[in-house]
């Protein structure tokens, strides 16, 4: 198998054997920002006793876990993803030869979305997003949230599985929900170890634009991957595709009214996105598009519902999107959803405009590892 492909099985991770990798045609890992990462695993396969060999075997039933990872070399490796077999799929030729046997599913955050919870819950929404995240991810990056809510009249409502619930309620607070991994071959080297982390928070971090002065920076990393199309050959282009979009026809307001609970009063709500662009430099979707209220996201208090809607027109002002592709060999690291990376060729001759990477599809071959990907941005550049 091409590129260092490494698959493991079960709870403790242990490695797929060489003969049944030599099998593999392919794998298929879906990433987006927020939805779980979905997989797939293509055997070839033959027919013995009227059914297919790799059917009938252990590591690969439903319900199993399995761990996608590419080895980087000198002892570094990347997991896309680690999920439950809930699919099966057979293609079956006559005679055998020619079958093949896939494995599909979900990361483990499908464990999170079987059983639904009716649920008032009180406390900050982070202290309640740790709670909920802890039997099934132990360790967990979560990003505070302000209000206090009570249950005399300003409950956190639950009225769905887990899942769902971390979704939605941290999209109202501008967060997204993700899990991340970390990778290493144990010794003996029969086995992966591997950490999962949940994140709830923010991506990336935005900061509001100063109301005089300079807007603050998103710098990138250091080592931040750069991704090269409109450049000289000299410069190593890294893209085989780059189709830039930009959509104007988006909500750029909110204009509402919400009750005051202490007096039984209206406060006028009026909310537009104040994010600084990522860059720095350049025009937000409130400079480049006609002015366009959006539908009112009710929500509990007066507080909840600027905050809710504050949030949906930050996610509605990564108006500059880009369709990608390239592979690994070519790029020289691996795209995933959350990572900033740096576009070189538009917006000036020396510019590293940040990017959201905010969907990555990778198909992983005996030819190669490929990767088609969403990249967005908060900012219109101005041409070369």
């Amino acid at each position: 198998m091409g590129f260092d492909l490494l698959l493991a099985g079960g709870t403790d991770n242990r490695l797929f054997s060489s003969d049944l990798l030599s099998c593999i045609v392919e794998v298929r890992v879906e990433q987006t920002l927020d939805q779980p990462t979905r997989f797939a695993v293509r055997f070839q396969d033959d027919i013995e006793d009227g059914r297919l060999k790799k059917a009938g075997l252990p590591e690969l039933q439903i319900g199993q876990i399995v761990s996608i990872t590419v080895d980087r070399g000198n002892d570094q490796y990347a997991c896309l993803c680690r999920g439950v077999i809930l699919d099966h799929e057979t293609v079956m030729t006559r005679g055998g030869p020619g079958s093949t046997f896939t494995v599909l599913g979900p990361d483990r955050r499908d464990e999170l979305a079987r059983v639904v919870r009716d649920q008032n819950w009180s406390g900050r929404a982070s202290e309640v997003a740790q709670l909920l995240l802890g039997n099934t991810y132990p360790v967990s990056d979560v990003q505070r949230t302000e209000e206090v809510y009570d249950l005399n009249g300003n409950a956190l409502a639950q009225r769905s599985n887990d899942l769902e619930f971390l979704t939605k309620a941290g999209a109202d607070h501008g967060y997204h929900f993700w899990v991340s991994y970390s990778a290493a071959r144990e010794i003996p080297p029969a086995n992966l170890a591997i950490t999962e982390t949940a994140h709830w928070k923010s991506s990336p971090q935005l900061q509001d634009s100063a109301p005089f002065g300079t807007p603050p920076v998103l710098p990138l990393a250091h080592d931040a991957l750069t991704l090269r199309y409109n450049v000289p050959i000299a410069d190593c282009p890294n893209l085989t595709k780059f189709d830039l979009t930009v959509d104007a026809e988006r909500p750029t307001n909110v204009s509402t009214n919400a009750q005051n609970l202490t007096d039984g009063g209206t406060d006028p709500i009026d909310v537009t996105d104040q994010a600084a662009p990522m860059g720095g430099t350049g025009q937000g979707l409130a400079q480049r598009a006609p002015s366009r209220q959006m539908a009112t996201r009710p929500r509990g208090t007066a507080q909840d519902m600027r905050r809710s809607n504050q949030a949906a027109l930050r996610d509605a002002g990564f108006f500059v999107s880009a369709e990608i592709s390239t592979t690994r060999h070519m790029l020289g690291g691996i795209l995933e959803p959350h990572q900033v990376v740096a576009v070189a060729g538009i917006g000036g001759e020396n510019a590293r405009t940040p990017f959201r990477v905010a969907r990555v599809t990778h198909v992983i071959n005996g030819v190669n590892h490929f990767m088609d990907a969403k990249i967005e941005t908060n900012v219109q550049l101005p041409p070369n």
